[in-house]
C-alpha cells in the first residue's frame, strides 16, 4: 500500500499530481489479482499517467463518497495531490451496491451526506492506523481461537439479500450520486461513472433494478457514464465461476 493506506500502482508510491483517481469496490481495488493487473494499474500503464487506486473491497456508494470526500479534503487543506482538471473514475457494480447501502446508512458514514463533514482522515492516518491494528488483531484472535462460532458467513456490506431492501434505498443512492458529482465538480475536477454488470449475477433481480436506476439518473444528473456488461458466455465461464470472477 502507499502512504494513504491504499493499494499502490505497480509498486510505486506516487506522491502527488494524480491525473486519474479510481474509486470503487473490490473490482477497482483488484481482489485476487496482482498489482500490475488491477484496472487502475493497467489504465496507468496504457495512459502513462499518474493514477491513484482508491478502491476498497466490500465498500458501497456511501463509503466511496466518504473516501472521495476525505481525499478532496486532504488535497484542499494539506497538500495538492491532484493534477489540474484531474478526473474521478467511479466504478460501480450493479450486483451489490444497493445492498451495501442498506448497511452503510446505519453507520457513521451517513455523516458524509452533510456538506463540510470530515474526520480529517488522511491528516490523522498514523494515529488511526494504530487503532485499526488493535481492532483487526482482535478480529484475527476471534477467528483463530473461536473459528466459525465468532464470525458469520456473510461479510460486512454483503449480508442483505432481499430485493425490497434494495428498492427502498434507491432514493438515498440518488442523493449520494448528487453529492459525489457536486463535490468533485466544485473542486474543479471531472467525474466519469462506470457501471459494471453481468447477466449471470447471483442477485440478478437486484442487478436489473440497479442497472435501470443508474441509466436513468446518469441522464437526469448529467453525469458522464458508460456501462460495461461482462457476459459469461463470451468468457467461456459457467455460472459458478462467474460468481467468483472479478
Amino acid at each position: 500500500s502507499n502512504r494513504f493506506g491504499l493499494r499502490s500502482i505497480n509498486n510505486k508510491d506516487e506522491q502527488n499530481n494524480f491525473k486519474f483517481i479510481f474509486v470503487g469496490d473490490s473490482i477497482t481495488e483488484g481482489a485476487c489479482v496482482s498489482d500490475k493487473s488491477t484496472i487502475p494499474s493497467y489504465f496507468s500503464f496504457l495512459r502513462k499517467d499518474k493514477v491513484l487506486n482508491a478502491g476498497r473491497s466490500n465498500s458501497g456508494p456511501l463509503f466511496q463518497l466518504a473516501l472521495a470526500s476525505e481525499l478532496l479534503n486532504y488535497n484542499n487543506k494539506i497538500e495538492k495531490i491532484f493534477a489540474d482538471e484531474a478526473k474521478f473514475i467511479w466504478i460501480t457494480f450493479a450486483g451489490n451496491d444497493l445492498l451495501n447501502l442498506v448497511e452503510e446508512k446505519t453507520t457513521l458514514l451517513s455523516n458524509y451526506m452533510k456538506d463540510g463533514y470530515s474526520q480529517d482522515y488522511f491528516q490523522n492516518i498514523d494515529s488511526l492506523s494504530e487503532k485499526q491494528k488493535i481492532f483487526l488483531n482482535e478480529i484475527v484472535d476471534l477467528i483463530e481461537n473461536y473459528g466459525e462460532r465468532s464470525i458469520s458467513y456473510g461479510k460486512y456490506g454483503e449480508t442483505s439479500k432481499y430485493e425490497w431492501m434494495a428498492k427502498r434505498n434507491k432514493k438515498l443512492w440518488l442523493e449520494v450520486m448528487k453529492k459525489f458529482k457536486e463535490r468533485v465538480e466544485n473542486n474543479g475536477l471531472k467525474l466519469k461513472l462506470v457501471s459494471i454488470t453481468h447477466k449471470d449475477a447471483p442477485k440478478n433481480s437486484i442487478m436489473k433494478i440497479s442497472e435501470r436506476f443508474i441509466d436513468d439518473n446518469c441522464q437526469s444528473l448529467k453525469i458522464d457514464c458508460i456501462k460495461i456488461e461482462v457476459p459469461s458466455n463470451e468468457l467461456n465461464l459457467n455460472r459458478t465461476q462467474m460468481i467468483d470472477f472479478h
